[in-house]
């Protein structure tokens, strides 16, 4: 059952913010970027880099006073909100103070954010406490915010959605299970098993893309395919060691994988249902977006930002950056 924490009470832009600046947080002199830019979150120090994908150079460092776990662009806020694993609140940035805000306060242990557009809700998963959060407004136009969550299983993580069946599914690594919620009650439906220590999940139609580690003794290899609703394993396509993330493009029907144990990334072509491009990349790919022909990738501990090609995977541009780049968005350049 899901439990419904009473937020409404204080509304969004009027609560008593918690800001960075106090504690040395201010992202000082951080306007949007003439030219279209890349953010970067940094896993490893309390850091985000801003690279401008013109002349695919490093603009800005800003020093945090915490290291992000995840970050996520909410389109109706205009805005992007972090977490950190040791922080109770989330917060967003401000461009009116130029500072980050607190946005809502849950429990410390968050790892991973997912955001739907069409929906305009912002799910945490919070590892420490297994527990999925949905952070949304007050339906009475008052601007308010709602925070609703529910009991998962063990260590929850990556979370994605199906549309068509307006259902969530969340992988929780440590209890080898996908969950499945219907998304207006947050009622668990199913869970199912099929690999160890899930990570990396899709939703493409009726396809859920299934990634993950696999155990010590058989880690692995392949991407799982289920067919939905059913749930039921239809295909697996070796891809390398632990893929752990996906990046769809759907004007080429393709997905891209993260094989973060082996360092390369692979292109699954979904009308043959096979891979039609690989490359290697530097230590631990864990996170890609998408801008324009390219790729973007972060390596983890390749301490990079990585253009490809989007149709062959062949190499644009490696950007060094400082350690443990991981999540990131793009930000629209104020050029025309």
């Amino acid at each position: 059952m899901p439990h419904y924490l009473l937020y409404c009470l204080i509304p969004l832009f009027a609560m008593f913010f918690i800001s960075c600046e106090q504690n040395n947080g201010q992202l000082s002199g951080f306007t949007s970027p003439e030219n279209d830019s890349v953010l970067i979150a940094h896993i490893k120090e309390p850091l985000l880099t801003l690279v401008d994908l013109e002349t695919n150079e490093i603009q800005k460092e800003i020093e945090l006073p915490f290291v992000i776990s995840d970050m996520v662009y909410l389109e109706h806020l205009d805005t992007f909100v972090i977490a950190g694993q040791d922080q109770t609140d989330l917060f967003y940035y401000d461009k009116n103070i130029g500072s980050f805000e607190s946005l809502v306060s849950l429990e410390e242990g968050i790892n991973h954010l997912y955001y739907i557009p069409e929906t305009m809700e912002l799910y945490a998963s919070n590892s420490l406490y297994n527990t999925l959060y949905r952070i949304l407004y007050c339906d009475d136009d008052t601007g308010n915010i709602q925070v609703e969550q529910v009991d998962t299983g063990e260590h929850p993580g990556s979370l994605t959605y199906s549309r068509d069946l307006d259902q969530l599914f969340l992988a929780n690594v440590y209890d080898h299970q996908i969950e499945v919620f219907d998304r207006q009650s947050l009622q668990q439906l199913d869970a199912f098993h099929v690999l160890d220590r899930p990570n990396g999940l899709l939703v493409v139609d009726n396809q859920l893309f299934i990634g993950g580690h696999g155990t010590g003794g058989d880690l692995n290899r392949e991407v799982h395919i289920a067919s939905l609703p059913d749930q039921e394993e239809q295909k697996q396509i070796e891809t390398g060691l632990m893929p752990v993330f996906f990046e769809y493009n759907p004007s080429k029907n393709h997905v891209l994988v993260m094989n973060h144990g082996s360092h390369t990334i692979s292109q699954i072509d979904l009308n043959r249902m096979q891979i039609t491009a690989e490359q290697d990349v530097s230590f631990n790919p864990y996170f890609s977006s998408q801008y324009q022909d390219d790729y973007l990738i972060t390596t983890l501990d390749g301490h990079e930002l990585i253009r490809v090609d989007k149709n062959t995977l062949d190499l644009n541009h490696s950007i060094p950056v400082r350690p443990g780049p991981h999540s990131m968005i793009i930000l629209e350049g104020t050029n025309p």
